[in-house]
């Protein structure tokens, strides 16, 4: 693929003492990546990630109260896994939406099928190293 070649030249010609810090959700990208030792963050529990979602997506206070966006933000939540970058800023877009629609809109996406995408992408790059 050649965004591959591209990641890796860009990779190779970075200036002396330049560092590169990568976050990721698959292990196997932070083995192949790994020069030092890497850190493994655990996931937030549910209540955390549902307190963490409400400080964002309700903090201007229109969708507080609301009984569906609730559920639907639990729901979000839940797709999230746990991870405080994708709830924060899923939370942070959503605070700015007042429509039911909207945040159903979030709930259904397609987006969230693209893990298994990745895992595709991250075999290519894998397989051409």
């Amino acid at each position: 693929m050649e965004w591959t070649k591209r990641l890796k030249q860009v990779l190779r010609n970075g200036r002396r003492g330049s560092e590169v810090i990568v976050t990721t959700r698959l292990e196997k990208v932070a083995f192949i990546m790994a020069k030092v030792p890497f850190h493994c963050l655990l996931c937030l529990s549910d209540d955390d990630s549902w307190s963490l979602f409400k400080k964002r997506a309700f903090v201007m206070g229109i969708n507080e109260g609301n009984v569906n966006h609730e559920t639907i933000g639990k729901q979000i939540v839940q797709r999230c896994g746990g991870v405080p970058l994708a709830i924060y800023a899923i939370g942070s877009i959503l605070c700015f939406k007042s429509h039911e629609s909207e945040w159903l809109r979030v709930k259904d996406s397609e987006l969230w099928d693209l893990e298994d995408e990745g895992k595709r992408n991250l075999d290519c790059i894998e397989d051409g190293s």
